[in-house]
């Protein structure tokens, strides 16, 4: 009787252990629009991705999509989630080996977005959309949620077009009040957002200037703050920050 007792307690701290980790679940945009065609950009995107597969553990979920003319439209995820680790279950050494071998396929099969792009426009905000309505999920609700924009963050779609903006505080806060009256504020409060590849453009055949990348930064820093993120500045830049 002693040792049965002995053996739930420990069976029940091990549960506990599990239960303590917080759980990430990572929604992955690669922009796949003609401003980012440079090998030297897609192969920076591919390595980062790698980061992510790196950083993600027992339990996590990665949703991984394109960044389109249309984002809504084109929408084909791929989705894997990572086994949590069980003492009743296969050994350590074994779990590991079907874990790694679940990110390898994965990442061989999330190659399509990293290839070469093919849209003419670039639709960010309804990346953004597309991927908290997943993360909301109630199924979620327990984990960490974060949004992975691999872009150089230049929307350009009919509803914004920010490939001539390169104005001021108040022309931001006039885009941001615009989009507000079309419902494209999307909650983010409890999301991070992270963005890897601000600056790297190939816009229009030329390197994007000084003081249009100044103000695609303050554009987006606004817009997230305004959708209830806690923004940080390592969370913007041209590769990806640790999470």
């Amino acid at each position: 009787m002693r040792i049965l007792t002995l053996l739930m307690i420990t069976v029940s701290l091990l549960s506990l252990n599990c239960s303590d980790k917080v759980r990430t679940a990572y929604f992955v945009n690669v922009d796949c629009s003609n401003s980012t065609s440079d090998g030297y950009i897609r192969e920076a995107y591919r390595n980062d991705f790698k980061k992510i597969l790196k950083a993600a553990g027992e339990g996590d979920i990665i949703v991984i999509d394109r960044i389109s003319s249309n984002s809504f439209s084109t929408s084909d995820p791929l989705t894997v989630k990572l086994p949590e680790y069980s003492i009743f279950g296969a050994n350590k050494d074994k779990f590991e080996k079907i874990r790694d071998s679940l990110k390898n396929d994965f990442a061989l099969q999330s190659e399509k977005y990293f290839k070469d792009p093919e849209y003419s426009e670039t639709d960010i905000l309804n990346s953004i959309n597309k991927s908290v309505i997943y993360l909301r999920n109630g199924e979620l609700k327990e984990f960490r949620k974060i949004i992975v924009l691999f872009s150089d963050m230049i929307q350009e779609t009919e509803e914004l077009d920010l490939t001539e903006n390169n104005g001021d505080e108040r022309q931001i806060k006039k885009i941001i009040s615009k989009l507000e009256n079309e419902n494209k504020i999307f909650n983010l409060d409890s999301i991070e957002v992270y963005v890897s590849g601000a600056t790297y453009s190939e816009l229009k055949g030329t390197q994007i200037n000084l003081r249009q990348t100044k103000f695609t930064k303050e554009f987006w820093k606004n817009y997230f703050e305004r959708c209830n993120m806690k923004y940080r500045d390592d969370m913007y830049q041209a590769r990806l920050a640790e999470f």
